[in-house]
């Protein structure tokens, strides 16, 4: 007689869900981006028209009061360190995703421009702890294997959730007009909220877990270095250490450089290249979707090969892209594919890159620090660049130059990355040294 298989002992729901917690943070996370980014994706493209005319403002006027979220969303980042640190994730996203269902709620019955620009105030320093800091910073803390990859996931919901959210808010514009719009935000960020606020931890230990592979060493060909083993400095000694000022220096210019494209490439094409509304919305829609393959691809290529190679292959794909972009006006629309392709490769150069690269070079001890202070960098290029690239085009009459000026930043940014990989190692020695 066989002997009979000894029955696996049943682990109960309850234990199963709290040894799976680090997935379940990700995944309210990646829902949190989903609906808070994609509705903010959305504010100015859907909204500018329709809201200009109803509030008779100018779309100059809508423009310049909507900048006024990337001005706070700046200053937030840059102090969002001391914020996170002081309340943590939880009740800081909890309350500022609250702020943001008020918000829209209350632009769904405005009457006067008074009401954006107080609601783009506040929503301009949720941008922050709602978007890619916040999902840094809990992702960093709940997973130190994968993160990368995770991470990947998580900030690719933001271009995900804006084609669903546009869809979504087109068909209540339709049938309420732009207020059903925003109270369609209002709701969805509503139900956002409690999921955050019920369901997030700040760090595994707040549930007696350990990070997701926390102070795991592999072997072999998928040989990981272990994250525990690279705690690097405290803020207040990074604070002195010029890597860190080169980091920031670095960031500034690879981002500048790739948004002097980003938002100019449709009429570039259009206007400028005379290829007509549908290459250039073609080429645009085709833009938007493969850059969400490359953040997943970015987010999984760091965890394998380190983040610093796969930013060096950002910037020189980004160099070489918007010089071809450039001469795209000379030698046609195919030439115009092959470099808007290649240029979705560069665009995580204003996402995942930075927090990934930084974790790589400089720890996690000061990370909650310094996170914040790389995306304001990435704010100030965004808040710079579109004045700069229509100022170029206004004086010269085409976008093109801008893409030269902009190709010539990111070769010159590859050089000064180089020098940053090996100041920041010998920073980290000499402090390990003194240690």
């Amino acid at each position: 007689m066989k002997a009979m298989k000894r029955a696996r002992p049943r682990v109960p729901l309850k234990k199963r869900i709290l040894g799976n917690y680090h997935w379940i943070i990700a995944a309210v996370t990646l829902l949190m981006l989903f609906i808070y980014g994609g509705a903010a994706n959305n504010f100015s493209s859907l909204h500018i028209d329709p809201v200009s005319a109803d509030l008779k403002i100018s779309g100059t006027t809508f423009s310049l009061i909507y900048s006024i979220k990337s001005i706070m969303a700046m200053i937030a980042s840059f102090f969002s360190g001391a914020i996170l640190k002081k309340f943590g994730f939880r009740y800081t996203a909890s309350f500022f995703l609250l702020i943001s269902t008020v918000g829209y709620i209350c632009l769904s019955v405005m009457k006067t421009p008074l009401v954006l620009v107080l609601v783009c105030f506040a929503m301009g320093a949720a941008s922050s702890f709602c978007g890619t800091t916040g999902a840094t910073n809990i992702i960093s803390d709940w997973f130190h294997r994968h993160r990368g990859t995770v991470l990947g996931f998580v900030s690719a919901a933001t271009g995900l959730g804006g084609s669903v959210m546009c869809i979504a808010q087109s068909a209540a514009m339709k049938r309420f007009t732009w207020r059903g719009s925003f109270m369609l935000c209002g709701i969805c960020c509503g139900v956002i909220t409690l999921l955050a606020f019920l369901i997030l931890r700040n760090k595994p230990r707040d549930m007696g877990l350990e990070a997701y592979g926390e102070g795991e060493e592999i072997t072999g060909k998928r040989r990981r270095i272990s994250e525990r083993a690279f705690p690097g400095m405290p803020m207040e000694k990074l604070s002195r250490s010029p890597s860190f000022y080169l980091m920031l220096l670095c960031t500034f210019l690879s981002c500048l450089g790739i948004y002097l494209a980003f938002n100019t490439i449709f009429p570039f094409l259009n206007k400028d290249c005379n290829y007509g509304e549908d290459k250039a919305a073609s080429l645009q829609s085709a833009m938007m979707l493969l850059f969400t393959g490359t953040k997943l691809l970015v987010g999984f290529f760091s965890d394998r090969i380190g983040a610093a190679k796969v930013n060096t292959t950002c910037v020189i794909f980004g160099a070489a892209s918007l010089l071809l972009l450039a001469l795209s006006k000379t030698y046609g629309y195919g030439l115009a594919w092959v470099a808007v392709v290649l240029y979705t490769v560069s665009i995580p150069l204003v996402t995942i890159t930075v927090p990934l690269l930084a974790f790589s070079l400089f720890g996690y001890k000061a990370q909650t620090q310094y996170t914040g202070k790389f995306i304001a960098a990435i704010y100030a290029a965004s808040f710079l660049a579109s004045p700069l690239s229509n100022l170029i085009r206004d004086l010269f009459g085409s976008y093109q130059y801008a893409y030269f000026l902009a190709a010539a930043i990111l070769a010159a940014d590859l050089f000064l990355y180089l020098l940053l990989y090996k100041m920041a190692k010998r920073d980290n020695q000499r402090y390990s040294s003194a240690e």
